[in-house]
């Protein structure tokens, strides 16, 4: 894994480029799991997108587990249909490549709307 340069000074975050909103290629760098504070459990996924590492959360919870689904599909490794477990789901996809679709929240912060599937059309 390369690691910056821990003797340099950090770029103020006014001084880092947002990504504007659009579709963007994204590599997964790695992933986490957690706990909020209020109990939710989650999924913190670290991706390169445009060479900054945004990191995304994804809840854990029977409701929100399309959106997991949703992920796999985007990296390609899962099949429309196919049941998966969350490890080796994430696991899988450590290294792959996905498409997904960037937005700013309410506060400005880059987020991530959606995951696409492989087989729609590029943006």
């Amino acid at each position: 894994m390369n690691h910056r340069d821990w003797d340099q000074p950090l770029a103020l975050p006014q001084e880092q480029e947002k990504l504007p909103p659009g579709g963007y290629e994204f590599k997964m760098l790695g992933w986490d799991g957690g706990v909020t504070q209020g109990g939710t459990p989650y999924i913190e996924v670290r991706l390169d997108i445009d060479g900054q590492t945004i990191r995304h959360r994804l809840w854990d919870t029977d409701k929100a587990d399309w959106k997991m689904y949703e992920f796999w599909t985007a990296t390609g490794v899962r099949k429309h249909g196919e049941k998966m477990s969350v490890r080796r789901g994430f696991d899988a996809s450590i290294g792959q490549t996905g498409r997904c679709e960037v937005v700013h929240n309410d506060n400005g912060y880059v987020e991530i709307k959606e995951f696409l599937d492989p087989t729609d059309v590029p943006f």
